[in-house]
């Protein structure tokens, strides 16, 4: 080749590409420039003289190695823009724990026989959304006692 050997161009595709898994198949004659070749970055090599047949299956075979490479580094990228997703929604949801746990010592509550809140008294019902008749299980304007399921999965969503 003109101007440049073939390990010279695969040593200039590893600086310049910078892909781990270039595929790179030597052909040479020599058996000194195997180890060479495969030193300097070919995947693969075939001693010369050399059969049709094989140099197709071996092109094929690295081709797909590449493609499984790149089908994992695929990958590897989503999980990690996964674990960053993740991460995010754990910090907020350790940011709201962590601020229920400041209000709780101004929290407190009393429960009757059956369990139902009967007071109630603190800043954090007011962070959370909670309106004293449906959180002490008072009867309402719309005749219905307890808990208002849109106001439980609103609080469950809150504090989750």
């Amino acid at each position: 080749m003109p101007g440049m050997d073939g390990f010279q161009v695969m040593e200039e595709l590893k600086i310049n590409v910078g892909d781990d898994c270039l595929p790179i198949l030597a052909l040479t004659a020599q058996p000194d420039h195997k180890l060479r070749a495969l030193s300097a970055g070919a995947q693969d090599f075939i001693a010369k003289p050399f059969d049709l047949s094989e140099i197709k299956t071996r092109i094929h075979n690295m081709l797909e190695v590449r493609l499984l490479y790149k089908k994992l580094d695929n990958y590897n990228q989503e999980l990690e823009t996964i674990v960053q997703e993740r991460t995010t929604e754990l910090r907020e949801s350790e940011a709201r724990y962590r601020s229920l746990i400041e209000l709780a010592s101004d929290w407190y509550w009393e429960q009757d026989e059956n369990g139902r809140f009967t007071r109630a008294f603190g800043p954090v019902a007011e962070m959370l959304g909670i309106q004293d008749d449906a959180f002490l299980g008072k009867s309402r304007a719309d005749g219905a006692e307890g808990w208002n399921e849109t106001e439980r999965e609103r609080l469950h969503s809150m504090i989750t």
